[in-house]
């Protein structure tokens, strides 16, 4: 009673230190509660295991279980909440160690940077967070990752750590009120056997007591007898009849005989001495079964204990197999474990059976008619089988087991707590025979006790594998990816052979994730995971990081140039698209590589180097990869550079828009133009679109900007009308990203009210990727675009995913042929037939056609052959400032007719209009 009573108390203490532990606020404490968790885990557990072998009680077991659960899952809490509470430490000290208190510092940037890290304390998501790195970006030039106090890694480690300490709290509260509840039942349990032992001993003590005052007086009697020697001359008497009776009878050779009173007195005394001896027998037998069942609990025992101890599980089903064997004879017993797929039986014990014949059954697949193992793993049943040779279930397996002197076989289930299948318990006999019912109980014993141990053992596996994996597609995670790269290093330390690191990122991703929501992304993640998994080799890693983030490491390389070929593996596994619902979604990727010992000699400096190629590779076009040089870390710098001078771009009015006309190929005149943005920095002089459009559309400045170029054309628009070019109309390209939580249609329909512009003379200009996205909103809004009169026009077709049956179903207006088809259209016999093929088609579907990056004579003379409406490029005019368009315009220069067809005369009034 007093170890039951302790169990409880020290359930009850361990509950108390939990909550503790979870409300802490200090390291030192953090500390001294998980050390008080240990010691008291470690008590209970002894307690539990003394319990199990003294109780012999099966049930006990289950407080252990949920005792060592519990332990697991306090060590991943006080992991989770010793990072958190260095991470918060960290992030209080970043006002001093930035400077950010203005009152120290009471600066201009310090306001700024306190207002900073104020908007971060308040930022509940990841998201948040970057938004605020988006706006502070200026004022806070960090590239990620590159600086140890960079405040946004620190709000985004503190936000992850709480999510993750979060998934754990309830959890651990949950386990220690469970471990409460098995305690108070166990000792209950424990409580009403003392109790019911005490009241049988009392009961026991009463019949004995009684039992005494009978013999006692039974004495006294006897003792009277004998005094008045009647006894004496009684049974003398009657001694000496029964002598004279058996000699006459003996000598007459008639059956022995005598009744007395009516009664064979011979006869009772045989029968008295039969019982007699029967009654001595059937003591002998139970008191030699007791002695076997006492040593067979012990035994018992001795299992529950190495469970209770952590002993490895083969060690323990071996142990409780020959457990069983033992009290049984002619008995050879076997454990299978059925694997994570649910479809095939592993060895787990088989002591005593044929290891010929445990060969042969390993890895067999469960089915309805797989022996008596696999069809009981198979109906989740017990299947009992008096006779292998006759049953139809061992139909493919008679000549196994006979040639092993197998003839019977009883299978059962071990079930979880669940009631799922995980494996199997079997007894095997040389003769034709049913188990009975004794044999038949040992099987359920057998059975229950390799369930706690299989459970006991998986708990730990799985809680093991959530602190070293990714959750959402099963890969090592950066604790497991650490272990894994020291010893990659210290193999190629070993073997003299160059390691590579790959630090791959998903190009567009984030575009997905908006686009088509987090169930999308995570199926492209999963996808991705798997894909890598596939394309690397066999003793290869690969780690999942974190967001679209991936590492692999390479070992056992002959030279440093074959990681190449397996970046280009991975990035042709990624090329097809992944298929999420009804959509195919295409996702590329960048590499950034790393060798060891060339590019660094630790897992951090590696991992460093390849991230700064990895952003080479990005910024190089994407979907690619680059290896490390000693350059790139300038070129991070530059990149980090240019995107601080972005931020300031807009409001320090840097931006200009340039306007390149097209040209009627049927009037050799001008009909419409194209706006295009133009970045003039004080310093860094004229900045490439290619440079600044992609870092724009990465940052999400893309959308003020976007608003800018098309308030900006439409007001010069209207003022050339008012100049009198009166027609004229205008072509504002959007990205994608104004679709993606952006009103669209309402923002075009203010502008145009602003400048009083009718909307027939704008023009839209779109990508294929934002007809990708969304189909139902995009649509909702190029129809809201195209109700209110502005025209749509499909920009750089043929460089996408998408074709001209899929547009059908969009409100388009006009296609413009990408420039890459005009260059080969008079060198390339098949592009030359595909621009033909989409100028027929689009013509069918009512679609006007103009051919981007015309720059020779020849290109004009074939697009205007083949009926192309309009060209745009280099051969008229290259882009021009506002003051140089205004001119040309007013120069009203045509095309010569002769170099675009008869064609040309048509409507012919109508061009001299605009």
């Amino acid at each position: 009673m007093q170890d039951a009573q302790d169990m409880v108390e020290r359930t009850l203490l361990i509950e108390r230190e939990a909550e503790r532990l979870l409300s802490t606020d200090s390291l030192p404490a953090v500390h001294l509660s998980y050390a008080a968790l240990v010691d008291q885990t470690a008590v209970l557990d002894r307690v539990v295991a003394e319990l199990a072998v003294a109780k012999e009680d099966v049930g006990v077991l289950e407080l252990y279980q949920a005792s060592q659960l519990f332990r697991n899952t306090a060590n991943v809490v006080a992991q989770l909440r010793e990072n958190l509470l260095q991470t918060e430490q960290a992030f209080a000290r970043l006002p001093a160690d930035l400077g950010g208190d203005p009152a120290t510092a009471p600066t201009v940037d310090s306001q700024l940077k306190s207002l900073l890290l104020y908007r971060l304390q308040n930022a509940a998501s990841t998201a948040a967070v970057e938004m605020i790195r988006t706006e502070f970006a200026r004022a806070w030039p960090i590239r990620a990752g590159t600086d140890p106090r960079d405040p946004f890694a620190l709000r985004i480690a503190l936000i992850n750590q709480r999510v993750a300490l979060g998934r754990f709290h309830g959890q651990l509260s949950t386990q220690a009120e469970e471990m409460v509840a098995a305690a108070r039942t166990r000792a209950e349990f424990f409580d009403g056997d003392y109790r019911a032992a005490v009241q049988q001993l009392a009961e026991a003590s009463r019949r004995e007591a009684r039992w005494v005052l009978v013999l006692l007086a039974i004495s006294l009697v006897f003792a009277w007898l004998v005094a008045g020697v009647f006894l004496g001359q009684h049974v003398l008497g009657r001694l000496r009849l029964v002598s004279r009776h058996l000699q006459q009878r003996g000598t007459a050779g008639t059956p022995l005989g005598m009744r007395v009173g009516g009664r064979d007195e011979i006869a009772d005394m045989a029968r008295a001495v039969d019982r007699f001896l029967a009654d001595r027998a059937q003591l002998e037998l139970r008191t030699a079964e007791l002695f076997l069942t006492k040593e067979h609990l012990v035994e018992q025992g001795r299992v529950l204990e190495m469970i209770a101890v952590g002993a490895p599980l083969p060690d323990i089903l071996d142990r409780l197999t020959r457990s069983i064997e033992s009290q049984l004879d002619g008995i050879k017993g076997s454990i299978l474990l059925l694997d994570p797929d649910g479809l095939h039986l592993h060895n787990g014990a088989g002591p005593n059976l044929p290891a010929a014949y445990m060969d042969a059954i390993e890895g067999v697949r469960i089915g309805p008619n797989v022996g008596s193992c696999g069809t009981a793993a198979y109906r989740a049943e017990a299947v009992i089988t008096t006779d292998v040779q006759t049953d139809p279930l061992w139909a493919d397996y008679r000549e196994l087991a006979e040639l092993h002197g197998l003839r019977s076989c009883w299978s059962a289930p071990i079930l979880s707590q669940e009631g799922a299948v995980l494996g199997t318990f079997a007894m095997y006999s040389g003769t034709v025979r049913a188990p009975s019912a004794g044999e038949q109980k040992l099987v359920e014993l057998a059975t229950r006790i390799a369930g706690i141990a299989i459970e006991r053992r998986r708990s730990e596996e799985r809680i093991r594998h959530m602190a070293h994996h990714d959750e959402l597609t099963g890969l090592p995670n950066r604790l497991l990816l650490n272990d894994r790269m020291a010893l990659a290093l210290a193999q190629a330390d070993r073997t003299g052979r160059p390691m590579a690191l790959l630090f791959l990122d998903l190009d567009g991703f984030k575009f997905i994730n908006d686009s088509f929501g987090h169930l999308a992304g995570d199926a492209v993640l999963v996808a991705v995971a798997g894909r890598i998994s596939h394309a690397i080799g066999a003793g290869d890693i690969v780690a999942r990081l974190g967001g679209d983030e991936f590492v692999m490491v390479l070992t056992g390389l002959e030279r440093a140039a074959d990681a190449a070929r397996v970046a280009q593996r991975i990035l042709a596994a990624l090329a097809p698209p992944v298929q999420f619902e009804s959509r195919s979604l295409h996702i590329g990727a960048s590499i950034g590589i790393s060798v060891y010992p060339e590019n660094g000699t630790d897992s951090e400096l590696l991992l460093k180097h390849a991230d700064l190629a990895l952003y080479c590779a990005k910024q190089q076009g994407r979907n690619g990869y680059r290896y490390y040089a000693d350059d790139m870390g300038r070129q991070a710098r530059q990149h980090t550079e240019l995107r601080s001078a972005l931020e300031g771009a807009l409001p320090g009015r840097q931006f200009e828009l340039h306007y390149q006309p097209q040209v009627d190929l049927r009037t050799g005149r001008i009909n419409s133009m194209e706006a295009l943005i133009r970045w003039r920095h004080p310093d860094l002089g004229m900045v490439s679109p290619a440079r600044f459009i992609p870092l724009a559309e990465e940052t999400g400045l893309i959308v003020p900007i976007g608003e800018w170029v098309l308030r900006t054309a439409c007001a010069q628009l209207k003022a050339w009308h008012k100049e009198g070019h009166a027609g004229l109309p205008v072509a504002v390209n959007l990205s994608a990203h104004q679709f993606r939580g952006h009103d669209v249609a309402q923002l075009v329909a203010r502008v145009l009210r602003e400048c009083d512009l009718p909307a027939r003379f704008l023009e839209l200009e779109l990508t294929e990727s934002a007809l990708m996205l969304d189909t139902g909103a995009v649509l909702k809004s190029l129809l809201a675009l195209k109700g209110m009169g502005t025209r749509l026009a499909l920009d750089d077709f043929g460089t996408g995913y998408s074709s001209l049956s899929h547009l059908n179903g969009f409100p388009i207006d006009v296609i413009k042929i990408d420039k890459s088809f005009t260059l080969e259209v008079t060198r390339s016999k098949s592009t030359a037939a595909i621009t033909r093929a989409i100028i027929v088609m689009a013509k069918a579907l009512g679609m006007k056609t103009v051919a981007e990056g015309v720059e020779t004579e020849d290109q004009l003379r074939f697009m205007a052959a083949h009926q192309c409406d309009s060209m745009q490029g280099y051969y008229y005019s290259r882009p021009l400032s506002v003051a140089d368009m205004g001119a040309l315009l007013a120069e009203n220069r045509r095309i010569p007719l002769d170099l675009i067809g008869p064609g040309a005369a048509v409507d012919e009034e109508s061009a001299q209009a605009i």
